[in-house]
């Protein structure tokens, strides 16, 4: 199920920018190039949802091992997985194409930075975003994803590095900017470097007494899928704040790090 979650967010961007180039004189919906220039993956035919879809018509090939896996780290790769078994222990991994994990390529564990208030949060992402593009790393390298903090970010950001140095991808896209967004925006994004921040607003949600157990449960069900799909926007490094006492599930991945 994992696999199919993400196959589905990615092709769904990609298709649409796929729909607006074959609309464009001369644009070639089929070049590559035209995809990564907007930092969106780019789908083979034979990966592409509606293919997928014709493909689960037949039993008999539903099931087949991915070759070239996502552009991440086995790290980054183990992190998100095991972020979701554990939040969503119950849930069943039945009929899914499994990654080629054996070729992914090793890197640094997911960092993991609590912080005391939200506003420690924003001082603290922009410090590290001014930071890393100070040593060298191009601003368009760099993405951040908030539950409702874009605003904040992208004032915090351009305060360090100058206006225009951060901008929300719905608005203009592409550029050498620092992307900041919100996690259900940056659906079909990636990048070597991507900031998840806002996490303790997703796990209070969660808490509400005005929740019935089955909203709880769908609830939980869709941010853990949502921050599945967060974490493997990471091609190289992926940076986690979260304000407050970490959560148990957080505490027990750090414990497994360094186990």
């Amino acid at each position: 199920m994992l696999v199919l979650i993400f196959l589905k967010y990615i092709s769904d961007s990609f298709e649409e920018v796929h729909a607006q180039l074959v609309k464009e004189k001369d644009a070639n919906p089929e070049d590559r190039d035209e995809y990564l220039a907007q930092n969106i993956f780019w789908v083979p035919k034979e990966a592409r949802w509606s293919f997928l879809q014709g493909k689960a018509k037949q039993p008999e090939r539903r099931t087949r091992l991915m070759r070239h896996s996502y552009r991440t780290t086995r790290e980054i790769m183990d992190f998100a997985t095991l972020l979701y078994r554990n939040r969503l222990a119950d849930e069943k991994d039945d009929d899914i194409l499994a990654p080629d994990l054996l070729n992914m390529p090793n890197g640094a564990f997911p960092q993991i930075i609590p912080l005391t208030s939200p506003q420690d949060e924003i001082i603290r992402i922009a410090n590290e975003v001014a930071d890393f593009v100070k040593k060298g790393m191009p601003k368009r390298h760099l993405l951040v994803l908030h539950t409702n903090g874009v605003d904040d970010l992208i004032q915090a950001i351009e305060a360090r590095l100058g206006k225009g140095s951060a901008i929300d991808p719905k608005e203009t896209y592409p550029g050498d900017y620092v992307r900041v967004t919100t996690y259900n925006a940056g659906a079909g994004l990636e990048s070597p470097i991507v900031f998840l921040a806002g996490l303790r607003d997703m796990f209070e949600e969660e808490q509400s007494l005005r929740l019935s157990d089955s909203e709880r449960e769908t609830l939980m069900r869709d941010n853990t899928r949502k921050l599945y799909m967060a974490a493997t926007r990471a091609g190289q490094r992926l940076v986690i704040s979260y304000v407050g006492e970490l959560p148990m599930v957080l505490k027990e991945l750090i414990a497994k790090s360094v186990g």
